[in-house]
Order: structure tokens, then C-alpha cells, then sequence
């Protein structure tokens, strides 16, 4: 702690060199059904993170069925699970259900119209608030974020909660994830956490 007689100032760089990039990303033109992209997160294996996320088992029968919701929608669908964890170097059994992208989230962002994630602490997401695109985010209620952290996230987010049947597997909505994918706004102001992540433009 500091002495009362002093303050503490802080100050930061230009931001980070990739969110700066994916904020100048624009929208490609496109005037078929609207582009979204889901981003699974990995599998890990023995290890957990913190805050912790689904058991691997869990998760993937949650991305799997979460995916096929998805395809059911009138839209045009774009996977890309994580490259990392255990299924780096062996098919994804998520492709069973949708075509997985090979290219990496960057090429993405330019045809992506909504961007869908279910796990927050991963570069993507923060690559994708910093875009002018609605993100739908499933919540299954880990307190992560809260006070005027979380205000801002469901400011800039389309917020869409899980429950947890008696398996503890988690489900959402059927209208309410369609009316987040489908409806709403194309755009998003995203200048919040621009100013957070990639720093004022000078």
C-alpha cells in the first residue's frame, strides 16, 4: 500500500499490436444468410485452468450438440475449435457433426457477420470484442467477471444463459440462442473495450 501523501498513476502503451489489428478489420461484403463463427474452446486433458472450464467430456458433448443447434439455423456456419489441446494433432470429433475451418480465427474475422463463444479467457474472444460484430456469449454462470467489468460485457455482448439438467450437462434456449444468432443489430460498438485492449487511436 502507499503512503496516504502519495498517489499512484497509471498509464498504458498504444494497446496490443493484435487487438489493434482485428478492430481494422472490416466486414467483407456478403448479401447471403448471415456468416457466424463458432470458436469451441480445446480440451485439456488431466489439466484444468483457472477459472476451470467444463470436464472434456462434458464440454465436447455440450460443443457437439451446441454445434448441431447451430446448423439447424439459417445461417451459413463456420467452425473453428481451438488448435491446441487433445485434439491437435487427430480429428476433432466436432467435424462428425459440422465442417471444421482449417484457417486460422484472424482470416475469419473479415467474413464473420456474428461471432459465438462459450468460454471467455481465450485471445479470441478479446480479439472479437474489439470488432464492430455482435458476439453471443453463452454464460453457464461462472462468476468471472462482475461490478463494472461485467456491466461492460453484457453492454458490448448478447448474453444467452446455460442450465444444467440433472447429467450436469448444460443446454440453452432454443428461441432465445436463435433470436441472439439471427436477430438484432449487424453491428456492435465495440469502442469500450478497444480503448481497454488496443489503445486510442492518435
Amino acid at each position: 500500500c502507499l503512503p496516504r501523501e502519495q498517489s499512484l498513476t497509471l498509464s498504458g502503451g498504444m494497446g496490443d499490436p493484435l487487438y489493434r489489428k482485428a478492430a481494422r478489420i472490416a466486414r467483407s461484403a456478403h448479401t447471403g444468410p448471415r456468416r457466424i463463427t463458432y470458436t469451441p474452446v480445446s480440451l485439456i486433458g488431466y489439466r484444468q485452468m483457472m477459472p476451470p472450464r467444463l470436464p472434456d467430456l462434458v464440454n465436447l458433448d455440450w460443443q457437439m450438440r451446441f454445434a448441431e443447434l447451430l446448423r439447424g439455423m439459417p445461417i451459413e456456419l463456420t467452425c473453428r475449435p481451438h488448435p491446441e489441446g487433445l485434439f491437435s494433432n487427430r480429428p476433432n470429433p466436432l467435424g462428425d457433426v459440422v465442417p471444421l475451418s482449417p484457417r486460422v480465427f484472424e482470416d475469419l474475422i473479415a467474413d464473420t457477420d456474428v461471432f459465438v463463444f462459450d468460454y471467455i479467457q481465450s485471445t479470441t474472444f478479446y480479439e472479437a470484442l474489439c470488432t464492430d460484430r455482435p458476439i453471443v456469449l453463452i454464460d453457464f454462470g461462472l462468476p468471472i467477471y462482475t461490478g463494472d467489468a461485467r456491466a461492460l460485457l453484457e453492454a458490448r455482448c448478447r448474453i444467452v444463459p446455460a442450465r444444467f439438467d440433472e447429467r450436469n450437462r448444460p443446454h440453452v434456449d432454443t428461441k432465445e440462442l436463435t433470436e441472439a444468432v439471427c436477430g438484432g443489430d449487424r453491428l456492435a460498438d465495440p469502442i469500450a473495450f478497444r480503448e481497454l485492449l488496443a489503445g486510442r487511436e492518435r
